[in-house]
């Protein structure tokens, strides 16, 4: 059975672990972040570790509007284990179990103090909060585009203003005029 990362996840840190997963990444993301890291990393080197269960498979779901296999954030520092774990002469055989071991104690809970428990607060709602920017993108850009029919110009890009009881604003920006920025609702702007 091909295991995902996500069956990797200690039952008890998953909540966690899931939070820090985001913002998830495609296989070439994966690698380019790896690069910029000074590692390199092939697909062929990817698919190659998760057949041998050296690492575990990407998880399949939508992701930037289509079906992909997706990575955790935290496959970077995983990847980067492996690597040392082959410099120093472990065979893949052997980092499988060491990467699991590795991400159980990572992700086990342990003791929170209350600035800790805060942040994790804010954790889940940043995980909620990234799939509904992936939602209302291709809707703002829709919107756009009609706006640009009926008003004529063009739209590079929209924000998104939400202001609370207390008049706090914040911003989000869209950019709507560049296909590949999809996702990209960005807090700008946080006023009195």
């Amino acid at each position: 059975m091909k295991e995902s990362w996500i069956d990797w996840l200690p039952d008890e840190g998953r909540e966690d672990a899931l939070l820090d997963a985001e913002p998830l990444l495609t296989r070439n993301e994966l690698i380019t972040e790896l690069k910029q890291s000074s590692i390199a990393v092939t697909a062929r080197d990817l698919i190659h570790w998760q057949t041998v269960g050296a690492i575990p498979y990407p998880d399949r779901r939508r992701h930037k509007g289509a079906t992909r296999g997706v990575y955790p954030q935290w496959m970077i520092s995983t990847v980067r284990l492996l690597k040392s774990l082959q410099e120093q002469g472990y065979k893949l055989r052997e980092i499988g179990p060491i990467l699991r071991d590795d991400l159980y104690h990572r992700f086990t809970p342990q003791a929170q103090t209350p600035r800790q428990q805060r942040d994790q607060e804010k954790r889940m709602a940043r995980r909620a909060f990234f799939p509904l920017v992936d939602e209302l993108d291709p809707r703002i850009r829709s919107f756009a585009r009609i706006h640009e029919r009926l008003k004529g110009g063009h739209i590079e890009r929209a924000e998104v203003v939400l202001i609370n009881d207390e008049g706090t604003r914040h911003a989000y920006i869209f950019l709507v005029s560049d296909p590949e920025s999809v996702g990209q609702g960005i807090e700008v702007d946080t006023v009195r």
